[in-house]
């Protein structure tokens, strides 16, 4: 779990010092808020299931409260920057930010699908 959240927050300075050199400041922000959009709802899953740890019979439900409270708290974050910083943001990094992060945990499956060959 905790792997996940470190590979998004590498992956999101990453794609913000991209982005800073190539597109400006600007674009940056807007990479790093795509990325944050999906990084803090992972933070808050990874929390939720780490307090369920303690009750075993409660761990499916940790699991499916998880993602749920990760999908709206995103879909909130993402409205939140669009109505606040709607001016100021640059669609591309966004959406680039948004989807590198949120598809990062493909990357922690793919090498655990090609582990031992």
């Amino acid at each position: 779990m905790a792997a996940t959240i470190y590979l998004q927050l590498v992956i999101t300075a990453i794609l913000v010092a991209v982005f800073w050199v190539f597109s400006g400041a600007v674009a940056a922000k807007s990479a790093a808020l795509g990325c944050l959009c999906y990084a803090l709802p992972t933070i808050l899953a990874v929390l939720v299931l780490r307090f369920f740890l303690k009750f075993p019979k409660w761990r499916g439900s940790a699991f499916w409260l998880g993602e749920s409270l990760k999908i709206v708290l995103a879909l909130v974050l993402m409205t939140l920057v669009f109505v606040f910083y709607r001016q100021h943001i640059v669609f591309v990094p966004f959406i680039v930010g948004l989807g590198a992060v949120s598809h990062a945990v493909l990357l922690i499956f793919l090498k655990v699908k090609k582990y031992g060959r």
